[in-house]
């Protein structure tokens, strides 16, 4: 949320709200990971997107998946 608050983000991997019932290994935290060059590119998508269509907005769910997730899951 500190590129662009009005972008959605869901990390429902780290919360009980997901297909497993659990939050998975490895998501320790509820902000999406992402490299400083995706974090300026998705802002500036955000903003074209605003100004065409002002009630949309980007959805960025479950950024990065840890391999302890991807174990969990597999167990």
């Amino acid at each position: 949320h500190k590129v662009d608050p009005s972008i959605y983000q869901s990390m429902s991997f780290s919360t009980n709200d997901n297909f497993v019932g659990c939050p998975l290994d490895g998501y320790e935290g509820t902000q999406i990971i992402c490299t400083k060059k995706l974090a300026s590119v998705l802002k500036q998508v955000q903003i074209t997107l605003k100004k065409e269509y002002p009630f949309y907005s980007l959805q960025v769910l479950d950024a990065y998946r840890p391999v302890r997730a991807v174990d969990h899951i597999q167990r």
